[in-house]
């Protein structure tokens, strides 16, 4: 059973993948991205940590985005590297307070 597990993991892994990928390429829209991504990462109790790491992830960008914290295009950048894609540039740090 064991096995089965591990497989419904790197299923889940791969279907997830496919999706950003399709998103960052402008193959499929933001809403369905989100709609699509809540859908299939919803087996959280049972993923790798690897699947964990990437959904934790991709939630955490996805919040800021919708904070006003990115644009779509920087979402993008962000979601390339949670995918270990390099980014084409680097995302402004938007975070920092205080003068530099």
């Amino acid at each position: 059973m064991r096995s089965g597990l591990a497989s419904g993991a790197a299923q889940t892994e791969r279907h997830l993948r496919e999706l950003i990928t399709r998103f960052i390429a402008d193959r499929v829209g933001l809403d369905e991205f989100e709609r699509q991504f809540v859908e299939r990462s919803r087996m959280k109790g049972t993923a790798s940590k690897t699947v964990l790491d990437l959904v934790y992830s991709v939630e955490l960008a996805l919040a800021e985005f919708s904070h006003g914290h990115w644009t779509e295009g920087e979402l993008k950048e962000l979601l390339a590297r949670s995918l270990g894609a390099p980014a084409t540039r680097e995302p402004p740090a938007r975070h920092a307070s205080g003068a530099s």
